[in-house]
């Protein structure tokens, strides 16, 4: 594929941004409709969530790799992060306290990033969905 005239970076990065955001407001939208969609006749009586955090996980749910001396809330841990050239996976103040300690605990939860954090799969993308976001 040729593009007929190049993307500025600034003007690639304003396009994903504001991708984002419309995918924010979209899910926002289906969390909030999901009360009424969920709940049919004879359906539990369970409060579905209607509200939706999304978390990016660069400098959100992680710290930058090994530092602990300017944010001492992270927490270093003994994993790989490819993230911004790799190393030591760290987790952001937010992270290490975990989800559960935040009104998020009770909202659907989600993962956004430019990326694909250290990769589909990896030891460190399954931590943090299945330790810090269910936690």
């Amino acid at each position: 594929f040729q593009a007929r005239r190049p993307i500025r970076l600034g003007a690639a990065m304003q396009l994903f941004s504001r991708a984002n955001e419309l995918l924010v407001l979209l899910l926002s939208a289906v969390a909030a409709r999901a009360d009424p969609m969920l709940r049919g006749a004879g359906a539990s009586s369970e409060q579905v969530p209607t509200c939706l955090c999304v978390f990016d996980i660069d400098r959100t749910l992680t710290g930058k790799q090994g530092d602990t001396e300017h944010c001492p809330g992270n927490v270093v841990k003994d994993m790989y992060d490819d993230g911004y050239g790799g190393g030591k996976a760290t987790l952001s103040a937010l992270a290490a306290a975990g989800i559960t300690s935040t009104f998020c605990n009770d909202c659907y939860l989600g993962i956004t990033s430019a990326g694909m954090g250290s990769g589909v799969g990896s030891p460190w993308n399954n931590y943090l969905l299945d330790d810090v976001m269910r936690g």
